[in-house]
């Protein structure tokens, strides 16, 4: 997790990808995401880096789990692209 969060600080960008599990992003994922640093000081760390978000479904095409973590970015004052993208029945 040590470099995972090393790597966050260094990044320019970062591009998020997720399986849709139960209507949202898996727990692991989530769970990285919690590891990244919220805070250093008084910016945060994500704050004005790009963002990506795609997602892979086994289902039909949804865009829950990418919602969710174009959510998230935002809330980590990360810049979102417009365009997501979602796999549909990838197995």
């Amino acid at each position: 997790m040590v470099d995972l969060r090393k790597l966050s600080e260094w990044s320019e960008g970062q591009v998020w990808c997720s399986p849709e599990r139960h209507g949202t992003l898996t727990v692991v994922f989530k769970n990285q995401i919690d590891w990244l640093p919220q805070e250093s000081g008084v910016v945060r760390p994500t704050h004005g880096r790009t963002l990506a978000v795609m997602q892979v479904c086994g289902g039909s095409q949804s865009f829950n789990a990418v919602y969710a973590l174009c959510l998230l970015g935002r809330w980590m004052w990360m810049v979102t692209i417009p365009n997501q993208s979602s796999v549909t029945e990838a197995w």
